[in-house]
C-alpha cells in the first residue's frame, strides 16, 4: 500500500482546557483523548508532514499525549518538516520545554538525511 504524504495536519489531541473562554468554540473542555492506538492507526499510513499542527483543548495538560504523538511519529519513521501548536501559554515549564527539544531534535534529524526529505523543491 502506497503511503500519503500530507501537506497539512491538525489533530486535537486533547479537548481539556484550564480556561473556560465565552469565545471558544470548543465551549467545556470535555475529558476527552487521543490515544495510542489513534496516533499509530493515523500514521501507520503517513510516510510525510509538511507541516503538523497539535491542537486542543489545551494540549499542555497532556504531556504524556505530546510524547505518545513524537513516538508514534517515531516509530512509523514519518518524515516531519515543521509543527506548531495553539496554546493559551499559562502551563508552560521545564518539562514542556523538554518534550519540544524532542520535537525539535526529531525534526532535524529527519531533515538532516537530505534522501529523505518529502518536499525537496521547497527547501
Amino acid at each position: 500500500m502506497k503511503k500519503l504524504y500530507i501537506q497539512n495536519l491538525v489533530l486535537v489531541i486533547t479537548e481539556k482546557c484550564n480556561f473556560n473562554c465565552r469565545h471558544c468554540i470548543r465551549g467545556n473542555g470535555y475529558n476527552i483523548n487521543m490515544s495510542d492506538s489513534m496516533f499509530n492507526q493515523i500514521f501507520s499510513e503517513v510516510k510525510g508532514i509538511n507541516n503538523l499542527i497539535i491542537s486542543g483543548g489545551e494540549q499542555l495538560l497532556e504531556k504524556d499525549r505530546l510524547l505518545s504523538l513524537l513516538n508514534s511519529l517515531k516509530e512509523n519513521g514519518v518524515v516531519l518538516e515543521q509543527y506548531g501548536l495553539t496554546t493559551n501559554g499559562t502551563l508552560y515549564d521545564e518539562e514542556i520545554e523538554s518534550i519540544f527539544d524532542q520535537y525539535e531534535a526529531y525534526v532535524s534529524s529527519v531533515a538532516l538525511n537530505d534522501s529523505s526529505r518529502i518536499n525537496k523543491k521547497y527547501h
